[in-house]
Protein backbone atom coordinates (compact mmCIF):
# COMPACT_ATOMS: atom_id res chain seq x y z
CA UNK A 1 0.00 0.00 0.00
CA UNK A 2 2.62 2.55 0.83
CA UNK A 3 5.09 1.46 -2.42
CA UNK A 4 1.39 2.36 -4.04
CA UNK A 5 1.08 5.57 -2.63
CA UNK A 6 4.66 6.48 -2.96
CA UNK A 7 4.16 5.48 -7.14
CA UNK A 8 1.37 8.27 -6.85
CA UNK A 9 3.15 10.86 -5.53
CA UNK A 10 5.92 10.59 -7.98
CA UNK A 11 3.11 10.08 -10.78
CA UNK A 12 2.00 13.85 -9.67
CA UNK A 13 5.28 15.62 -9.08
CA UNK A 14 6.57 18.10 -11.71
CA UNK A 15 9.94 16.39 -11.14
CA UNK A 16 10.67 13.48 -13.53
CA UNK A 17 10.30 10.86 -11.05
CA UNK A 18 9.72 8.14 -13.82
CA UNK A 19 13.06 5.82 -11.90
CA UNK A 20 11.43 5.91 -8.84
CA UNK A 21 8.32 4.90 -10.32
CA UNK A 22 10.14 1.78 -11.62
CA UNK A 23 11.76 1.72 -7.89
CA UNK A 24 8.14 1.45 -6.61
CA UNK A 25 6.46 -1.02 -9.28
CA UNK A 26 9.51 -3.18 -8.71
CA UNK A 27 8.84 -3.80 -4.86
CA UNK A 28 4.80 -3.95 -5.83
CA UNK A 29 5.42 -6.84 -7.92
CA UNK A 30 7.97 -8.67 -5.47
CA UNK A 31 5.12 -7.70 -2.70
CA UNK A 32 2.33 -9.76 -5.25
CA UNK A 33 4.43 -12.58 -5.44
CA UNK A 34 4.86 -12.65 -2.13
CA UNK A 35 1.04 -12.77 -1.17
CA UNK A 36 0.77 -15.48 -4.32
CA UNK A 37 -1.01 -12.78 -6.59
CA UNK A 38 0.82 -13.51 -9.74
CA UNK A 39 -1.22 -11.30 -11.86
CA UNK A 40 -0.91 -8.12 -10.23
CA UNK A 41 3.10 -8.92 -9.67
CA UNK A 42 3.13 -9.19 -13.70
CA UNK A 43 1.14 -6.09 -14.48
CA UNK A 44 3.75 -3.83 -12.16
CA UNK A 45 6.69 -6.20 -13.36
CA UNK A 46 5.65 -5.45 -16.66
CA UNK A 47 4.61 -1.22 -16.01
CA UNK A 48 7.91 -0.91 -14.72
CA UNK A 49 9.99 -2.19 -17.35
CA UNK A 50 7.99 -0.27 -20.19
CA UNK A 51 9.12 2.99 -18.50
CA UNK A 52 12.48 2.09 -17.85
CA UNK A 53 13.05 1.20 -21.31
CA UNK A 54 11.17 4.48 -22.17
CA UNK A 55 14.19 6.30 -20.09
CA UNK A 56 16.56 4.41 -21.52
CA UNK A 57 18.03 2.62 -17.97
CA UNK A 58 19.90 -0.26 -18.81
CA UNK A 59 20.37 -0.98 -15.01
CA UNK A 60 16.41 -0.84 -14.30
CA UNK A 61 15.57 -2.53 -17.61
CA UNK A 62 18.26 -5.66 -16.01
CA UNK A 63 16.63 -5.07 -12.50
CA UNK A 64 12.64 -5.27 -13.79
CA UNK A 65 13.76 -8.54 -16.47
CA UNK A 66 15.47 -10.21 -13.24
CA UNK A 67 12.40 -9.83 -11.07
CA UNK A 68 9.93 -11.41 -14.24
CA UNK A 69 12.49 -14.29 -14.81
CA UNK A 70 12.60 -15.08 -10.66
CA UNK A 71 8.13 -14.74 -11.29
CA UNK A 72 7.72 -17.17 -14.01
CA UNK A 73 10.42 -19.32 -12.52
CA UNK A 74 8.23 -19.69 -9.34
CA UNK A 75 5.39 -20.80 -12.52
CA UNK A 76 8.06 -23.28 -13.96
CA UNK A 77 7.38 -21.38 -17.03
CA UNK A 78 10.74 -21.34 -17.59
CA UNK A 79 10.90 -20.38 -21.14
CA UNK A 80 9.95 -17.11 -20.47
CA UNK A 81 12.50 -17.20 -17.11
CA UNK A 82 15.00 -18.28 -19.70
CA UNK A 83 14.38 -15.22 -21.80
CA UNK A 84 13.96 -12.26 -19.14
CA UNK A 85 17.22 -14.02 -17.50
CA UNK A 86 18.95 -13.72 -20.50
CA UNK A 87 17.77 -10.12 -21.34
CA UNK A 88 18.85 -9.36 -17.79
CA UNK A 89 22.00 -10.43 -17.85
CA UNK A 90 22.77 -8.55 -21.17
CA UNK A 91 21.74 -5.54 -19.77
CA UNK A 92 23.92 -5.56 -16.73
CA UNK A 93 26.82 -3.76 -15.70
CA UNK A 94 28.05 -4.69 -12.51
CA UNK A 95 30.82 -7.19 -12.62
CA UNK A 96 30.07 -7.87 -8.79
CA UNK A 97 26.44 -9.44 -9.66
CA UNK A 98 27.74 -11.56 -12.22
CA UNK A 99 28.11 -15.04 -9.68
CA UNK A 100 24.50 -14.21 -8.90
CA UNK A 101 23.55 -14.51 -12.91
CA UNK A 102 25.66 -17.78 -13.02
CA UNK A 103 23.61 -19.19 -9.93
CA UNK A 104 20.42 -18.32 -11.50
CA UNK A 105 21.16 -19.18 -14.93
CA UNK A 106 22.75 -23.09 -13.51
CA UNK A 107 19.14 -23.26 -11.37
CA UNK A 108 17.29 -22.41 -14.08
CA UNK A 109 19.01 -25.09 -16.96
CA UNK A 110 19.27 -27.22 -14.08
CA UNK A 111 15.38 -27.42 -13.23
CA UNK A 112 15.31 -28.09 -17.98
CA UNK A 113 17.63 -31.09 -17.94
CA UNK A 114 20.21 -28.37 -20.30
CA UNK A 115 22.79 -30.12 -19.30
CA UNK A 116 25.56 -28.67 -21.84
CA UNK A 117 24.16 -25.32 -20.82
CA UNK A 118 24.54 -26.37 -16.91
CA UNK A 119 27.76 -27.71 -16.74
CA UNK A 120 29.11 -24.06 -18.63
CA UNK A 121 27.42 -21.56 -16.30
CA UNK A 122 28.48 -23.90 -12.83
CA UNK A 123 31.76 -23.58 -14.07
CA UNK A 124 31.51 -19.52 -14.32
CA UNK A 125 29.88 -19.77 -11.04
CA UNK A 126 32.65 -22.32 -9.56
CA UNK A 127 35.42 -19.72 -10.88
CA UNK A 128 33.61 -16.36 -9.11
CA UNK A 129 31.54 -17.46 -6.58
CA UNK A 130 34.63 -16.96 -3.85
CA UNK A 131 35.39 -13.28 -5.10
CA UNK A 132 31.53 -12.54 -3.98
CA UNK A 133 31.11 -10.94 -0.39
CA UNK A 134 27.45 -11.69 -0.15
CA UNK A 135 27.83 -14.97 3.05
CA UNK A 136 24.31 -15.70 2.29
CA UNK A 137 24.92 -15.58 -1.44
CA UNK A 138 27.95 -17.78 -1.02
CA UNK A 139 25.77 -20.40 1.62
CA UNK A 140 23.56 -20.74 -1.14
CA UNK A 141 25.95 -21.18 -4.09
CA UNK A 142 28.18 -23.23 -2.59
CA UNK A 143 25.45 -25.65 -1.38
CA UNK A 144 24.25 -25.91 -5.15
CA UNK A 145 27.73 -26.79 -6.53
CA UNK A 146 27.66 -29.30 -4.12
CA UNK A 147 24.79 -30.79 -4.69
CA UNK A 148 25.34 -30.69 -8.66
CA UNK A 149 29.04 -32.51 -8.24
CA UNK A 150 27.52 -35.04 -6.00
CA UNK A 151 24.92 -35.82 -8.72
CA UNK A 152 27.50 -36.07 -11.89
CA UNK A 153 29.42 -38.30 -8.82
CA UNK A 154 32.29 -35.91 -8.58
CA UNK A 155 32.31 -36.23 -4.69
CA UNK A 156 35.85 -34.50 -4.03
CA UNK A 157 34.14 -31.40 -5.58
CA UNK A 158 31.00 -32.17 -4.07
CA UNK A 159 32.98 -32.97 -0.20
CA UNK A 160 34.96 -29.35 -0.94
CA UNK A 161 31.83 -27.27 -1.95
CA UNK A 162 29.98 -28.89 1.42
CA UNK A 163 33.02 -27.90 3.46
CA UNK A 164 32.75 -24.16 2.44
CA UNK A 165 29.31 -23.87 2.61
CA UNK A 166 29.73 -25.07 6.63
CA UNK A 167 32.16 -22.48 6.98
CA UNK A 168 30.69 -19.74 5.56
CA UNK A 169 27.73 -21.31 7.70
CA UNK A 170 29.64 -20.47 10.65
CA UNK A 171 30.72 -17.13 9.60
CA UNK A 172 27.00 -16.20 8.86
CA UNK A 173 26.50 -17.41 12.66
CA UNK A 174 29.73 -15.87 14.28
CA UNK A 175 28.68 -12.97 12.30
CA UNK A 176 24.70 -12.38 13.70
CA UNK A 177 26.73 -13.73 17.10
CA UNK A 178 28.57 -10.53 16.78
CA UNK A 179 25.43 -8.37 16.03
CA UNK A 180 23.72 -9.66 18.69
CA UNK A 181 26.09 -9.02 20.79
CA UNK A 182 26.29 -5.33 19.36
CA UNK A 183 22.19 -5.05 19.27
CA UNK A 184 22.76 -6.02 23.35
CA UNK A 185 25.33 -3.54 23.51
CA UNK A 186 22.79 -1.06 21.95
CA UNK A 187 20.21 -1.90 24.32
CA UNK A 188 22.42 -1.95 27.31
CA UNK A 189 23.38 1.45 26.82
CA UNK A 190 19.99 2.77 25.62
CA UNK A 191 18.37 1.33 28.76
CA UNK A 192 20.97 2.86 31.08
CA UNK A 193 20.30 6.58 29.36
CA UNK A 194 17.08 5.91 29.66
CA UNK A 195 17.15 4.95 33.09
CA UNK A 196 19.24 7.97 33.73
CA UNK A 197 16.87 10.34 32.12
CA UNK A 198 13.59 8.16 34.29
CA UNK A 199 15.46 9.30 37.31
CA UNK A 200 15.21 13.12 36.75
CA UNK A 201 11.83 13.18 35.35
CA UNK A 202 10.47 10.98 38.11
CA UNK A 203 12.45 13.52 40.95
CA UNK A 204 10.51 16.45 38.30
CA UNK A 205 7.12 14.12 38.48
CA UNK A 206 7.27 13.70 42.48
CA UNK A 207 7.49 17.33 42.92
CA UNK A 208 4.78 17.79 40.27
CA UNK A 209 3.07 15.57 42.53
CA UNK A 210 2.93 17.49 45.20
CA UNK A 211 2.02 20.34 44.12
CA UNK A 212 -0.81 19.20 42.18
CA UNK A 213 -1.86 17.23 45.77
CA UNK A 214 -2.28 20.56 47.14
CA UNK A 215 -3.65 21.96 44.80
CA UNK A 216 -6.18 18.95 44.08
CA UNK A 217 -6.94 19.28 48.10
CA UNK A 218 -7.52 22.84 47.88
CA UNK A 219 -10.01 22.50 45.31
CA UNK A 220 -11.75 19.94 46.74
CA UNK A 221 -12.47 21.55 49.98
CA UNK A 222 -13.67 24.52 47.87
CA UNK A 223 -15.89 21.74 45.64
CA UNK A 224 -17.23 20.12 49.48
CA UNK A 225 -17.70 24.09 50.32
CA UNK A 226 -19.11 25.36 47.54
CA UNK A 227 -21.66 21.57 47.35
CA UNK A 228 -22.75 22.37 51.08
CA UNK A 229 -23.80 25.88 49.90
CA UNK A 230 -25.63 24.49 46.28
CA UNK A 231 -27.29 21.92 48.38
CA UNK A 232 -28.62 24.18 50.81
CA UNK A 233 -29.94 26.89 48.43
CA UNK A 234 -31.77 23.59 46.83
CA UNK A 235 -33.17 22.51 49.16
CA UNK A 236 -34.85 26.00 50.17
CA UNK A 237 -35.74 26.34 46.53
CA UNK A 238 -37.30 22.52 46.91
CA UNK A 239 -39.34 23.72 49.96
CA UNK A 240 -40.31 26.75 48.47
CA UNK A 241 -41.78 25.10 45.12
CA UNK A 242 -43.87 22.08 47.55
CA UNK A 243 -45.16 25.11 49.39
CA UNK A 244 -46.33 26.54 45.84
CA UNK A 245 -47.73 23.44 45.26
CA UNK A 246 -49.76 22.49 48.59
CA UNK A 247 -51.05 25.74 48.11
CA UNK A 248 -52.31 25.74 44.44
CA UNK A 249 -53.61 22.00 45.32
CA UNK A 250 -55.72 23.34 48.04
CA UNK A 251 -57.45 26.32 45.66
CA UNK A 252 -57.98 23.72 42.82
CA UNK A 253 -59.95 21.16 45.20
CA UNK A 254 -61.78 24.70 46.21
CA UNK A 255 -62.50 25.03 42.86
CA UNK A 256 -63.18 21.40 42.33
CA UNK A 257 -66.12 21.40 44.83
CA UNK A 258 -68.54 23.07 42.58
CA UNK A 259 -67.73 20.46 39.82
CA UNK A 260 -67.51 16.81 41.84
CA UNK A 261 -70.06 15.42 42.98
CA UNK A 262 -71.09 11.43 44.60
CA UNK A 263 -68.32 9.81 45.67
CA UNK A 264 -65.55 11.13 44.08
CA UNK A 265 -66.01 15.02 45.65
CA UNK A 266 -66.67 12.97 49.22
CA UNK A 267 -63.92 11.06 49.32
CA UNK A 268 -61.90 14.34 48.19
CA UNK A 269 -63.50 16.27 51.27
CA UNK A 270 -62.35 13.35 53.96
CA UNK A 271 -59.08 13.44 52.39
CA UNK A 272 -58.65 16.84 52.04
CA UNK A 273 -59.99 16.96 55.80
CA UNK A 274 -57.38 14.48 57.15
CA UNK A 275 -54.47 16.21 55.85
CA UNK A 276 -55.57 19.62 56.41
CA UNK A 277 -54.11 20.96 53.33
CA UNK A 278 -56.03 24.33 53.28
CA UNK A 279 -54.57 25.07 57.01
CA UNK A 280 -51.25 23.54 56.47
CA UNK A 281 -50.48 25.06 53.17
CA UNK A 282 -51.22 28.56 55.00
CA UNK A 283 -49.02 28.06 57.84
CA UNK A 284 -46.47 27.14 54.87
CA UNK A 285 -47.08 30.42 52.89
CA UNK A 286 -46.86 32.49 56.37
CA UNK A 287 -43.84 31.08 57.15
CA UNK A 288 -42.24 31.38 53.62
CA UNK A 289 -40.05 34.46 54.53
CA UNK A 290 -38.85 32.82 57.62
CA UNK A 291 -37.91 29.37 56.07
CA UNK A 292 -35.40 31.29 53.72
CA UNK A 293 -33.44 32.75 56.60
CA UNK A 294 -32.77 29.60 58.03
CA UNK A 295 -30.72 26.74 57.02
CA UNK A 296 -31.30 24.19 55.29
CA UNK A 297 -31.73 21.55 57.67
CA UNK A 298 -34.07 23.73 60.14
CA UNK A 299 -35.56 24.90 57.27
CA UNK A 300 -36.87 21.06 56.58
CA UNK A 301 -37.61 20.58 60.59
CA UNK A 302 -39.94 23.11 60.35
CA UNK A 303 -41.86 21.74 57.18
CA UNK A 304 -41.67 18.67 58.75
CA UNK A 305 -43.23 19.82 61.56
CA UNK A 306 -45.78 21.89 59.67
CA UNK A 307 -47.01 19.26 57.48
CA UNK A 308 -46.54 16.19 59.07
CA UNK A 309 -46.48 17.33 62.75
CA UNK A 310 -45.02 14.39 65.39
CA UNK A 311 -46.88 11.52 64.03
CA UNK A 312 -46.23 11.20 60.47
CA UNK A 313 -47.59 7.90 60.44
CA UNK A 314 -50.67 8.49 62.14
CA UNK A 315 -51.26 10.83 59.17
CA UNK A 316 -51.28 7.94 56.31
CA UNK A 317 -52.72 5.52 58.58
CA UNK A 318 -55.80 8.70 58.85
CA UNK A 319 -55.19 8.69 54.72
CA UNK A 320 -55.91 4.97 54.88
CA UNK A 321 -59.00 4.10 57.13
CA UNK A 322 -60.87 7.44 55.01
CA UNK A 323 -59.85 5.47 51.71
CA UNK A 324 -61.85 2.47 53.43
CA UNK A 325 -64.48 3.97 54.95
CA UNK A 326 -65.57 4.91 50.92
CA UNK A 327 -63.95 1.27 49.69
CA UNK A 328 -64.55 -1.26 52.70
CA UNK A 329 -61.49 -3.62 52.14
CA UNK A 330 -59.34 -1.88 49.80
CA UNK A 331 -56.31 -1.46 51.32
CA UNK A 332 -56.39 -5.36 52.82
CA UNK A 333 -57.42 -6.23 48.98
CA UNK A 334 -54.63 -4.15 47.43
CA UNK A 335 -52.29 -5.35 49.50
CA UNK A 336 -53.42 -9.29 49.44
CA UNK A 337 -54.20 -9.23 45.87
CA UNK A 338 -50.89 -7.49 44.85
CA UNK A 339 -48.17 -8.39 47.40
CA UNK A 340 -44.85 -7.62 44.73
CA UNK A 341 -45.97 -3.79 45.44
CA UNK A 342 -43.60 -2.31 47.50
CA UNK A 343 -44.38 0.35 50.93
CA UNK A 344 -44.45 3.33 47.97
CA UNK A 345 -45.75 1.34 45.08
CA UNK A 346 -48.44 0.40 47.11
CA UNK A 347 -49.39 4.30 48.82
CA UNK A 348 -49.38 5.36 44.80
CA UNK A 349 -51.47 2.61 44.07
CA UNK A 350 -54.23 3.52 46.53
CA UNK A 351 -54.37 7.26 46.75
CA UNK A 352 -54.63 6.78 42.47
CA UNK A 353 -57.00 4.76 43.21
CA UNK A 354 -59.00 7.20 45.28
CA UNK A 355 -58.39 9.55 42.29
CA UNK A 356 -55.89 11.75 43.18
CA UNK A 357 -53.43 13.04 40.46
CA UNK A 358 -49.46 12.74 40.62
CA UNK A 359 -48.54 15.71 42.43
CA UNK A 360 -50.90 15.58 45.34
CA UNK A 361 -49.87 12.02 45.98
CA UNK A 362 -45.89 13.31 45.83
CA UNK A 363 -47.09 15.94 48.93
CA UNK A 364 -49.08 13.22 50.60
CA UNK A 365 -46.48 10.61 50.32
CA UNK A 366 -43.29 13.03 50.72
CA UNK A 367 -42.09 11.65 47.55
CA UNK A 368 -41.29 14.06 44.49
CA UNK A 369 -43.99 14.42 41.82
CA UNK A 370 -41.22 11.96 39.37
CA UNK A 371 -40.64 9.48 41.84
CA UNK A 372 -44.88 9.25 42.12
CA UNK A 373 -44.61 8.83 38.20
CA UNK A 374 -42.40 5.96 38.11
CA UNK A 375 -44.18 4.13 40.90
CA UNK A 376 -47.11 4.12 38.82
CA UNK A 377 -45.34 2.66 35.38
CA UNK A 378 -43.87 -0.11 37.89
CA UNK A 379 -47.59 -0.77 38.57
CA UNK A 380 -48.30 -1.04 35.38
CA UNK A 381 -45.23 -3.28 34.64
CA UNK A 382 -45.92 -5.73 37.77
CA UNK A 383 -49.99 -6.17 36.91
CA UNK A 384 -48.55 -6.55 33.08
CA UNK A 385 -50.47 -4.37 31.38
CA UNK A 386 -48.68 -3.81 28.24
CA UNK A 387 -50.77 -1.21 26.55
CA UNK A 388 -49.12 2.32 27.12
CA UNK A 389 -50.85 4.91 29.82
CA UNK A 390 -53.01 1.49 30.55
CA UNK A 391 -55.03 2.45 33.56
CA UNK A 392 -54.26 0.40 36.40
CA UNK A 393 -56.92 1.69 38.54
CA UNK A 394 -59.78 0.57 36.24
CA UNK A 395 -57.86 -2.81 36.27
CA UNK A 396 -57.81 -3.25 40.05
CA UNK A 397 -61.75 -1.56 40.16
CA UNK A 398 -62.48 -4.51 38.18
CA UNK A 399 -60.86 -6.97 40.35
CA UNK A 400 -62.15 -5.73 43.51
CA UNK A 401 -65.20 -4.95 42.34
CA UNK A 402 -65.42 -9.10 41.94
CA UNK A 403 -64.12 -10.06 44.78
CA UNK A 404 -66.77 -8.07 46.90
CA UNK A 405 -69.99 -10.02 44.43
CA UNK A 406 -68.23 -13.26 45.15
CA UNK A 407 -67.95 -12.73 48.81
Amino acid sequence: HNYQLAEQLYLQSPEDNREKQVHCQSEIGQMFMLLGSQDSAFLYFRKGLEIAKSIGDSVLQSLIAQNLSVAYSELKQYDMASHFLHQSFSLNVDSASLPGYYLNLSQLYASTDQLDSLSFYVKKLEQTVDSSSNLYFKASAYNFLADYFKDVERYDSAFEFQKKRNETTEEIDEERFQQSIYEAKQKYDFVRQQKQHDLQLLKRQRNTIVLLTFLLLLSLLTVLLLRRIVQQKNTLVSLQNTIQVLYKTAKDLEKRKTTESGQEKQLREILLWKFDILHKSSLLKSELKHLEELGAKKAIAKYDAIVYGKANESQWNSLVESIDELNPGLSQFIHKSYPQFNETEFKVCLLSYAGLPPREIAILINQSVNSVNMARTRIRQKLNLQEYGADFCYFIRNQYNRSRVER
